[in-house]
Protein backbone atom coordinates (compact mmCIF):
# COMPACT_ATOMS: atom_id res chain seq x y z
CA UNK A 1 0.00 0.00 0.00
CA UNK A 2 1.43 3.37 -1.03
CA UNK A 3 2.30 5.73 1.82
CA UNK A 4 0.94 9.28 1.72
CA UNK A 5 2.87 12.43 2.52
CA UNK A 6 1.32 15.26 4.52
CA UNK A 7 0.35 17.28 1.47
CA UNK A 8 -1.34 14.27 -0.11
CA UNK A 9 -3.29 13.65 3.11
CA UNK A 10 -4.58 17.21 3.12
CA UNK A 11 -5.46 17.00 -0.56
CA UNK A 12 -7.28 13.70 0.01
CA UNK A 13 -9.30 15.20 2.86
CA UNK A 14 -10.00 18.63 1.38
CA UNK A 15 -10.40 18.24 -2.36
CA UNK A 16 -14.12 18.82 -1.94
CA UNK A 17 -13.80 21.59 0.68
CA UNK A 18 -11.62 24.77 0.71
CA UNK A 19 -9.03 24.80 3.54
CA UNK A 20 -9.42 27.14 6.46
CA UNK A 21 -6.33 29.27 5.82
CA UNK A 22 -6.37 32.82 7.08
CA UNK A 23 -3.54 34.07 4.92
CA UNK A 24 -1.62 35.61 7.84
CA UNK A 25 2.13 35.53 7.96
CA UNK A 26 2.43 33.99 11.41
CA UNK A 27 1.53 30.45 10.24
CA UNK A 28 -1.76 30.30 12.15
CA UNK A 29 -3.67 29.50 8.93
CA UNK A 30 -1.45 26.47 8.34
CA UNK A 31 -2.02 25.30 11.90
CA UNK A 32 -5.76 25.66 11.52
CA UNK A 33 -5.63 23.68 8.28
CA UNK A 34 -3.74 20.87 9.98
CA UNK A 35 -6.07 20.80 12.97
CA UNK A 36 -9.16 20.74 10.76
CA UNK A 37 -7.58 17.94 8.72
CA UNK A 38 -6.91 15.97 11.90
CA UNK A 39 -10.46 16.46 13.15
CA UNK A 40 -11.95 15.37 9.84
CA UNK A 41 -9.86 12.23 9.53
CA UNK A 42 -10.67 11.44 13.16
CA UNK A 43 -14.39 11.63 12.38
CA UNK A 44 -13.91 9.44 9.32
CA UNK A 45 -12.04 6.86 11.38
CA UNK A 46 -14.75 6.83 14.05
CA UNK A 47 -17.41 6.28 11.40
CA UNK A 48 -15.51 3.42 9.75
CA UNK A 49 -14.60 1.79 13.06
CA UNK A 50 -18.26 1.76 14.05
CA UNK A 51 -18.88 -0.68 11.18
CA UNK A 52 -15.98 -2.86 12.43
CA UNK A 53 -14.69 -3.91 8.97
CA UNK A 54 -11.70 -5.85 10.32
CA UNK A 55 -13.68 -8.12 12.71
CA UNK A 56 -16.35 -8.48 10.02
CA UNK A 57 -13.73 -9.53 7.49
CA UNK A 58 -12.27 -12.11 9.86
CA UNK A 59 -15.74 -13.42 10.65
CA UNK A 60 -16.67 -13.70 6.98
CA UNK A 61 -13.42 -15.48 6.11
CA UNK A 62 -14.10 -18.02 8.86
CA UNK A 63 -17.56 -18.59 7.36
CA UNK A 64 -16.00 -19.06 3.94
CA UNK A 65 -13.64 -21.66 5.37
CA UNK A 66 -16.62 -23.59 6.73
CA UNK A 67 -18.44 -23.44 3.40
CA UNK A 68 -15.34 -24.65 1.57
CA UNK A 69 -14.85 -27.52 4.02
CA UNK A 70 -18.49 -28.58 3.73
CA UNK A 71 -18.31 -28.41 -0.06
CA UNK A 72 -15.16 -30.51 -0.17
CA UNK A 73 -16.63 -33.12 2.19
CA UNK A 74 -19.88 -33.33 0.24
CA UNK A 75 -18.00 -33.50 -3.06
CA UNK A 76 -15.97 -36.40 -1.72
CA UNK A 77 -19.13 -38.18 -0.62
CA UNK A 78 -20.82 -37.63 -3.97
CA UNK A 79 -17.75 -38.90 -5.76
CA UNK A 80 -17.61 -42.06 -3.66
CA UNK A 81 -21.30 -42.73 -4.23
CA UNK A 82 -20.94 -41.89 -7.93
CA UNK A 83 -24.13 -39.88 -7.77
CA UNK A 84 -23.18 -37.48 -10.53
CA UNK A 85 -20.34 -35.93 -12.43
CA UNK A 86 -20.45 -32.70 -10.45
CA UNK A 87 -18.97 -29.92 -12.54
CA UNK A 88 -17.06 -27.34 -10.51
CA UNK A 89 -14.29 -25.08 -11.66
CA UNK A 90 -11.75 -23.33 -9.46
CA UNK A 91 -8.34 -21.70 -9.71
CA UNK A 92 -7.47 -21.79 -6.03
CA UNK A 93 -9.00 -22.56 -2.67
CA UNK A 94 -10.60 -19.14 -2.29
CA UNK A 95 -11.86 -18.68 -5.85
CA UNK A 96 -15.55 -18.81 -6.66
CA UNK A 97 -16.89 -22.17 -7.73
CA UNK A 98 -19.76 -22.39 -10.11
CA UNK A 99 -22.11 -25.30 -9.61
CA UNK A 100 -23.83 -26.67 -12.68
CA UNK A 101 -27.50 -26.38 -11.71
CA UNK A 102 -28.44 -28.56 -14.69
CA UNK A 103 -27.41 -31.57 -12.62
CA UNK A 104 -29.95 -30.66 -9.94
CA UNK A 105 -32.73 -30.32 -12.51
CA UNK A 106 -31.84 -33.69 -14.01
CA UNK A 107 -32.00 -35.38 -10.61
CA UNK A 108 -35.45 -33.90 -9.96
CA UNK A 109 -36.68 -34.92 -13.40
CA UNK A 110 -35.49 -38.47 -12.73
CA UNK A 111 -37.82 -38.64 -9.71
CA UNK A 112 -40.70 -37.25 -11.76
CA UNK A 113 -40.13 -39.82 -14.53
CA UNK A 114 -39.93 -42.78 -12.14
CA UNK A 115 -43.09 -41.76 -10.31
CA UNK A 116 -44.96 -41.45 -13.59
CA UNK A 117 -43.73 -44.82 -14.84
CA UNK A 118 -44.59 -46.55 -11.55
CA UNK A 119 -47.99 -44.81 -11.47
CA UNK A 120 -47.79 -44.02 -7.78
CA UNK A 121 -49.77 -40.76 -7.97
CA UNK A 122 -52.83 -41.06 -5.68
CA UNK A 123 -52.11 -44.79 -5.29
CA UNK A 124 -51.31 -45.65 -1.67
CA UNK A 125 -50.49 -49.31 -2.31
CA UNK A 126 -47.97 -48.64 -5.10
CA UNK A 127 -46.51 -45.69 -3.21
CA UNK A 128 -45.76 -47.84 -0.16
CA UNK A 129 -44.43 -50.65 -2.35
CA UNK A 130 -41.90 -48.39 -4.12
CA UNK A 131 -41.19 -45.91 -1.32
CA UNK A 132 -37.57 -46.99 -0.67
CA UNK A 133 -36.64 -46.86 -4.35
CA UNK A 134 -38.11 -43.37 -4.72
CA UNK A 135 -36.59 -42.29 -1.40
CA UNK A 136 -33.13 -43.31 -2.62
CA UNK A 137 -33.53 -41.17 -5.72
CA UNK A 138 -34.69 -38.33 -3.50
CA UNK A 139 -31.68 -38.67 -1.18
CA UNK A 140 -29.34 -38.30 -4.13
CA UNK A 141 -31.22 -35.23 -5.31
CA UNK A 142 -31.13 -33.71 -1.81
CA UNK A 143 -27.35 -34.04 -1.68
CA UNK A 144 -27.05 -32.21 -4.98
CA UNK A 145 -29.39 -29.50 -3.71
CA UNK A 146 -27.25 -29.24 -0.59
CA UNK A 147 -24.15 -28.78 -2.73
CA UNK A 148 -25.92 -26.14 -4.79
CA UNK A 149 -26.94 -24.28 -1.60
CA UNK A 150 -23.39 -24.39 -0.24
CA UNK A 151 -22.05 -23.07 -3.54
CA UNK A 152 -24.46 -20.15 -3.36
CA UNK A 153 -23.44 -19.44 0.24
CA UNK A 154 -19.81 -19.56 -0.78
CA UNK A 155 -20.31 -17.13 -3.66
CA UNK A 156 -22.18 -14.75 -1.35
CA UNK A 157 -19.42 -14.96 1.24
CA UNK A 158 -16.69 -14.31 -1.32
CA UNK A 159 -18.54 -11.24 -2.55
CA UNK A 160 -18.87 -9.94 1.01
CA UNK A 161 -15.16 -10.55 1.66
CA UNK A 162 -14.29 -8.52 -1.42
CA UNK A 163 -16.37 -5.57 -0.16
CA UNK A 164 -15.00 -5.79 3.38
CA UNK A 165 -11.41 -5.94 2.11
CA UNK A 166 -11.92 -2.58 0.39
CA UNK A 167 -13.28 -1.09 3.61
CA UNK A 168 -10.38 -2.43 5.65
CA UNK A 169 -7.89 -0.94 3.19
CA UNK A 170 -9.73 2.38 3.33
CA UNK A 171 -9.57 2.40 7.13
CA UNK A 172 -5.86 1.59 7.00
CA UNK A 173 -5.29 4.60 4.75
CA UNK A 174 -7.18 6.77 7.22
CA UNK A 175 -4.93 5.51 10.02
CA UNK A 176 -1.85 6.36 7.96
CA UNK A 177 -3.24 9.81 7.20
CA UNK A 178 -3.98 10.42 10.86
CA UNK A 179 -0.50 9.35 11.93
CA UNK A 180 1.17 11.63 9.40
CA UNK A 181 -1.04 14.59 10.30
CA UNK A 182 -0.27 14.09 14.00
CA UNK A 183 3.47 14.03 13.32
CA UNK A 184 3.21 17.28 11.41
CA UNK A 185 1.03 18.86 14.07
CA UNK A 186 3.13 17.92 17.08
CA UNK A 187 6.52 18.02 15.41
CA UNK A 188 9.39 17.66 17.85
CA UNK A 189 7.33 18.68 20.88
CA UNK A 190 6.97 16.24 23.71
CA UNK A 191 3.58 14.57 23.91
CA UNK A 192 1.60 13.54 26.96
CA UNK A 193 -0.75 11.28 24.99
CA UNK A 194 1.18 8.01 24.96
CA UNK A 195 -0.60 6.40 27.90
CA UNK A 196 -3.99 7.53 26.66
CA UNK A 197 -3.26 6.14 23.19
CA UNK A 198 -2.38 2.77 24.69
CA UNK A 199 -5.58 2.75 26.74
CA UNK A 200 -7.60 3.57 23.63
CA UNK A 201 -5.90 0.75 21.70
CA UNK A 202 -6.75 -1.68 24.49
CA UNK A 203 -10.42 -0.72 24.50
CA UNK A 204 -10.61 -0.86 20.70
CA UNK A 205 -9.05 -4.31 20.72
CA UNK A 206 -11.57 -5.46 23.31
CA UNK A 207 -14.38 -4.01 21.18
CA UNK A 208 -13.17 -6.04 18.19
CA UNK A 209 -13.41 -9.17 20.32
CA UNK A 210 -16.94 -8.32 21.41
CA UNK A 211 -18.00 -7.44 17.86
CA UNK A 212 -16.69 -10.79 16.58
CA UNK A 213 -18.96 -12.55 19.05
CA UNK A 214 -21.87 -10.29 18.22
CA UNK A 215 -21.46 -11.03 14.51
CA UNK A 216 -21.83 -14.75 15.18
CA UNK A 217 -25.05 -14.16 17.08
CA UNK A 218 -26.40 -11.84 14.39
CA UNK A 219 -25.58 -14.34 11.65
CA UNK A 220 -27.23 -17.13 13.62
CA UNK A 221 -30.33 -14.93 13.98
CA UNK A 222 -30.43 -14.29 10.23
CA UNK A 223 -30.11 -17.99 9.44
CA UNK A 224 -32.86 -18.79 11.94
CA UNK A 225 -35.10 -16.17 10.32
CA UNK A 226 -34.43 -17.72 6.90
CA UNK A 227 -35.34 -21.10 8.36
CA UNK A 228 -38.63 -19.72 9.65
CA UNK A 229 -39.41 -18.19 6.25
CA UNK A 230 -38.52 -21.33 4.30
CA UNK A 231 -40.46 -23.64 6.62
CA UNK A 232 -43.50 -21.37 6.37
CA UNK A 233 -43.32 -21.62 2.58
CA UNK A 234 -42.99 -25.40 2.84
CA UNK A 235 -46.02 -25.69 5.11
CA UNK A 236 -48.20 -23.56 2.83
CA UNK A 237 -47.09 -25.47 -0.26
CA UNK A 238 -47.78 -28.84 1.36
CA UNK A 239 -51.12 -27.63 2.72
CA UNK A 240 -52.21 -26.64 -0.81
CA UNK A 241 -51.96 -30.29 -1.89
CA UNK A 242 -54.82 -31.54 0.28
CA UNK A 243 -57.35 -31.47 -2.56
CA UNK A 244 -55.08 -31.22 -5.61
CA UNK A 245 -55.32 -34.16 -8.03
CA UNK A 246 -53.41 -32.97 -11.09
CA UNK A 247 -50.23 -35.07 -11.19
CA UNK A 248 -48.00 -32.34 -12.62
CA UNK A 249 -49.13 -29.74 -10.08
CA UNK A 250 -48.81 -32.22 -7.21
CA UNK A 251 -45.21 -33.02 -8.12
CA UNK A 252 -44.29 -29.37 -8.59
CA UNK A 253 -45.75 -28.35 -5.23
CA UNK A 254 -44.21 -31.36 -3.50
CA UNK A 255 -40.84 -30.38 -4.96
CA UNK A 256 -41.30 -26.84 -3.66
CA UNK A 257 -42.15 -28.21 -0.23
CA UNK A 258 -39.09 -30.44 -0.19
CA UNK A 259 -36.67 -27.73 -1.32
CA UNK A 260 -38.07 -25.15 1.11
CA UNK A 261 -38.00 -27.48 4.10
CA UNK A 262 -34.55 -28.71 3.16
CA UNK A 263 -33.23 -25.14 3.12
CA UNK A 264 -34.96 -24.48 6.44
CA UNK A 265 -33.09 -27.40 7.99
CA UNK A 266 -29.77 -26.33 6.45
CA UNK A 267 -30.22 -22.79 7.78
CA UNK A 268 -30.76 -24.05 11.33
CA UNK A 269 -27.65 -26.19 11.03
CA UNK A 270 -25.67 -23.17 9.90
CA UNK A 271 -27.05 -21.15 12.81
CA UNK A 272 -25.81 -23.86 15.15
CA UNK A 273 -22.43 -23.75 13.44
CA UNK A 274 -22.23 -20.00 14.10
CA UNK A 275 -22.63 -20.64 17.85
CA UNK A 276 -20.98 -24.01 18.57
CA UNK A 277 -20.93 -23.43 22.34
CA UNK A 278 -24.60 -22.53 22.65
CA UNK A 279 -27.42 -25.02 23.11
CA UNK A 280 -30.53 -23.93 21.23
CA UNK A 281 -33.82 -24.15 23.16
CA UNK A 282 -35.64 -24.81 19.87
CA UNK A 283 -34.79 -26.66 16.64
CA UNK A 284 -32.21 -28.94 18.20
CA UNK A 285 -29.92 -31.19 16.16
CA UNK A 286 -32.30 -34.07 16.78
CA UNK A 287 -35.24 -32.07 15.39
CA UNK A 288 -33.27 -31.11 12.28
CA UNK A 289 -32.29 -34.74 11.72
CA UNK A 290 -35.94 -35.78 12.03
CA UNK A 291 -37.03 -33.19 9.47
CA UNK A 292 -34.41 -34.38 7.00
CA UNK A 293 -35.68 -37.93 7.39
CA UNK A 294 -39.28 -36.86 6.81
CA UNK A 295 -38.53 -35.09 3.53
CA UNK A 296 -36.69 -38.15 2.21
CA UNK A 297 -40.06 -39.91 1.96
CA UNK A 298 -42.00 -36.81 0.94
CA UNK A 299 -43.01 -37.96 -2.56
CA UNK A 300 -44.59 -41.20 -1.35
CA UNK A 301 -46.03 -39.68 1.84
CA UNK A 302 -47.95 -37.40 -0.49
CA UNK A 303 -49.88 -40.43 -1.77
CA UNK A 304 -50.83 -41.78 1.69
CA UNK A 305 -53.43 -39.65 3.47
CA UNK A 306 -52.35 -40.56 7.01
CA UNK A 307 -48.69 -39.82 6.28
CA UNK A 308 -49.62 -36.62 4.48
CA UNK A 309 -51.39 -35.36 7.60
CA UNK A 310 -48.48 -36.32 9.83
CA UNK A 311 -46.00 -34.52 7.56
CA UNK A 312 -48.22 -31.42 7.56
CA UNK A 313 -48.14 -31.33 11.36
CA UNK A 314 -44.36 -31.82 11.40
CA UNK A 315 -43.80 -28.92 9.01
CA UNK A 316 -46.16 -26.68 11.00
CA UNK A 317 -44.40 -27.53 14.26
CA UNK A 318 -40.95 -26.91 12.83
CA UNK A 319 -42.02 -23.52 11.51
CA UNK A 320 -43.33 -22.51 14.94
CA UNK A 321 -40.10 -23.58 16.61
CA UNK A 322 -37.91 -21.89 14.00
CA UNK A 323 -39.86 -18.69 14.61
CA UNK A 324 -39.40 -19.07 18.37
CA UNK A 325 -35.67 -19.71 17.86
CA UNK A 326 -35.37 -16.52 15.82
CA UNK A 327 -37.05 -14.50 18.57
CA UNK A 328 -34.84 -16.05 21.25
CA UNK A 329 -31.63 -15.34 19.35
CA UNK A 330 -32.67 -11.77 18.56
CA UNK A 331 -33.70 -11.05 22.13
CA UNK A 332 -30.47 -12.50 23.52
CA UNK A 333 -28.39 -10.49 21.07
CA UNK A 334 -30.21 -7.20 21.65
CA UNK A 335 -30.61 -7.40 25.41
CA UNK A 336 -27.21 -8.79 26.37
CA UNK A 337 -24.49 -8.92 23.76
CA UNK A 338 -25.22 -5.70 21.88
CA UNK A 339 -25.43 -3.76 25.14
CA UNK A 340 -21.86 -4.81 25.89
CA UNK A 341 -20.74 -3.39 22.55
CA UNK A 342 -22.62 -0.15 23.18
CA UNK A 343 -20.95 0.18 26.57
CA UNK A 344 -17.53 -0.21 24.98
CA UNK A 345 -18.44 2.33 22.30
CA UNK A 346 -19.17 4.90 25.00
CA UNK A 347 -15.74 4.33 26.53
CA UNK A 348 -14.07 4.63 23.15
CA UNK A 349 -15.87 7.90 22.45
CA UNK A 350 -14.79 9.31 25.82
CA UNK A 351 -11.16 8.34 25.31
CA UNK A 352 -11.08 9.51 21.70
CA UNK A 353 -12.55 12.87 22.70
CA UNK A 354 -9.94 13.45 25.40
CA UNK A 355 -7.15 12.31 23.09
CA UNK A 356 -8.36 14.68 20.36
CA UNK A 357 -8.40 17.59 22.80
CA UNK A 358 -4.91 16.72 24.01
CA UNK A 359 -3.46 16.56 20.52
CA UNK A 360 -5.16 19.81 19.52
CA UNK A 361 -3.85 21.56 22.61
CA UNK A 362 -0.33 20.35 21.88
CA UNK A 363 -0.47 21.87 18.43
CA UNK A 364 -2.01 25.24 19.37
CA UNK A 365 0.52 25.61 22.20
CA UNK A 366 -2.31 25.99 24.70
CA UNK A 367 -1.03 25.29 28.21
CA UNK A 368 -2.86 25.38 31.48
CA UNK A 369 -1.14 27.04 34.42
CA UNK A 370 -1.83 24.14 36.76
CA UNK A 371 -1.84 20.36 36.60
CA UNK A 372 -5.56 19.95 37.18
CA UNK A 373 -6.25 18.87 33.57
CA UNK A 374 -3.58 16.19 33.67
CA UNK A 375 -4.78 14.97 37.04
CA UNK A 376 -8.24 14.56 35.54
CA UNK A 377 -6.72 12.71 32.60
CA UNK A 378 -4.86 10.34 34.90
CA UNK A 379 -8.02 9.69 36.88
CA UNK A 380 -9.90 8.93 33.66
CA UNK A 381 -7.23 6.45 32.63
CA UNK A 382 -7.47 4.66 35.97
CA UNK A 383 -11.24 4.47 35.58
CA UNK A 384 -10.82 2.94 32.11
CA UNK A 385 -8.29 0.41 33.39
CA UNK A 386 -10.65 -0.64 36.19
CA UNK A 387 -13.57 -0.82 33.74
CA UNK A 388 -11.59 -3.07 31.41
CA UNK A 389 -10.72 -5.36 34.29
CA UNK A 390 -14.36 -5.60 35.32
CA UNK A 391 -15.74 -6.22 31.84
CA UNK A 392 -13.12 -8.73 30.77
CA UNK A 393 -13.71 -10.71 33.99
CA UNK A 394 -15.86 -13.86 34.17
CA UNK A 395 -18.82 -11.99 35.67
CA UNK A 396 -19.57 -10.33 32.32
CA UNK A 397 -23.10 -11.20 31.25
CA UNK A 398 -22.40 -12.41 27.76
CA UNK A 399 -19.60 -14.70 28.97
CA UNK A 400 -21.98 -16.14 31.55
CA UNK A 401 -24.52 -16.63 28.80
CA UNK A 402 -22.08 -18.75 26.78
CA UNK A 403 -21.26 -20.82 29.87
CA UNK A 404 -24.93 -21.31 30.71
CA UNK A 405 -25.83 -22.65 27.29
CA UNK A 406 -22.59 -24.49 26.60
CA UNK A 407 -23.11 -28.04 25.34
Amino acid sequence: MKSLNFGECLKLLYDAHPPWISGSDNGMGSRETGIEAYQKVERDIAREEQAAPAPSLGHEMAKLDRFITDIENLMSQLSQERIADVELTSNDRFSQRYFNSRIVDESDNAIRTVMAELRVNLNQILAIEHEEFIANLNRKSLKLHHLNWLSQMRARSEEEISKLSVRVQHLQKLYESQELIIRNLVGSKSSNTGQLERELDRVRSYRDTLVSGELSWKDATLFAQDSADYSRTAYKSWHSLRTEEDESIRFRQALKTRDSMHQAALCVRMAQTMLPGVQFPYCTSREVFAILQVIEYLFTDLQVSERFGHALEVYRSFNKRATALTQWLKQTTDETIHKDVEEVDERINDLASILSQERTMNRTEFRETNSERYNILGSHQRIVTKWLGDTIGPKKEYIELHSRFRL
